[in-house]
């Protein structure tokens, strides 16, 4: 399993151990073992394992940095490859292509998408035996239609400053009301007494 996630990804011969530690982890967690109906995972466990979080070996993935300090408008991430998951933690190993290391993290996300995949397929080899002609159609049997087009609604170049009366809510010519003319107003009315104390 390990040299066909290689071969298939066309990773690097150095990564070899990585591909053995991924391929382990996966079959522990996928195949059944005969007889009992139960993978090795939920033998040594005792619950049923988790897959949702496996990726695809060797795709393209992108590395959060989060363990350097980062200028203003420098790449908040780094491109990597994937290479399994950590023995230790929940993290994912990784090859990060721009220092050229294999590291941990989780914060990583995985573009499982191949990025050599075939837009469309090829099915000028397939002959299913099929004939699957066309019965000729003249031109006088297809009828003339008229394009009709339809108006579209342009929106307007120029900016309207005042909302329409149907959509103004209050008193018009009461004023604009600020947050800090309404803060003043409870202050004065609620806090502030007009009366000076006689005896102080």
């Amino acid at each position: 399993m390990a040299r066909t996630m290689m071969q298939c990804q066309n990773i690097a011969m150095h990564f070899w151990g990585e591909a053995v530690n991924t391929a382990c982890h996966k079959i522990n967690r996928v195949y059944l073992r005969p007889g009992i109906e139960t993978t090795p995972y939920e033998l040594w466990k005792g619950k049923k394992p988790n897959v949702k979080y496996f990726h695809i070996f060797g795709c393209q993935c992108f590395i959060l940095r989060d363990r350097e300090n980062l200028g203003k408008f420098d790449s908040k991430s780094d491109e990597g490859i994937f290479l399994g998951y950590s023995l230790t933690s929940r993290a994912y190993r990784v090859f990060n292509l721009r220092t050229q290391i294999v590291m941990e993290s989780i914060n990583i996300v995985v573009n499982d998408i191949p990025h050599d995949h075939p837009k469309s397929t090829d099915c000028s080899n397939q002959d299913d035996g099929h004939d699957d002609a066309l019965p000729n159609i003249s031109s006088s049997d297809i009828e003339q239609v008229t394009p009709t087009t339809i108006p579209t609604k342009e929106p307007s170049s120029r900016v309207k400053l005042n909302h329409p009366k149907d959509q103004m809510l209050g008193d018009v010519n009461e004023g604009m009301r600020l947050r800090r003319r309404i803060l003043n107003q409870l202050t004065y009315t609620c806090y502030v007494s007009h009366i000076e104390p006689k005896k102080v």
